[in-house]
Formats: structure tokens, sequence, C-alpha cells
């Protein structure tokens, strides 16, 4: 069933501020060096710091 653009529920996208495409690299280089599994929420675009 389609709603109306009216009766949509309102999904606002999560803002992350970081560049996607840094974040990618910086995730696929921590992975392929060993991250341990445990952590992987550390991974998350919103937990993501831009070295400085």
């Amino acid at each position: 069933m389609v709603l109306p653009a009216a009766e949509e529920p309102d999904f606002a996208p999560l803002v992350v501020a970081a560049d996607p495409h840094a974040w990618l690299t910086q995730t696929l280089t921590v992975i392929a060096n060993g991250h341990k599994q445990s952590n992987i929420s550390g991974l998350m675009p919103w937990n993501y710091a831009e070295d400085v």
C-alpha cells in the first residue's frame, strides 16, 4: 500500500558529518589490518573520527 506523500512516515537519514569515502577507506584498512570483531560497533560511520 502506497500512502500519499502527506501521510508517509518521516524517515530522515542519519546525518553524519564525515566524508563517506574517507570513512570507507579507513574502515577497510582497519579491517585488513586485523580489527577485532568484538569491536565492530567502533567502525560504524557515527563513531568515525577523521585523523587530524
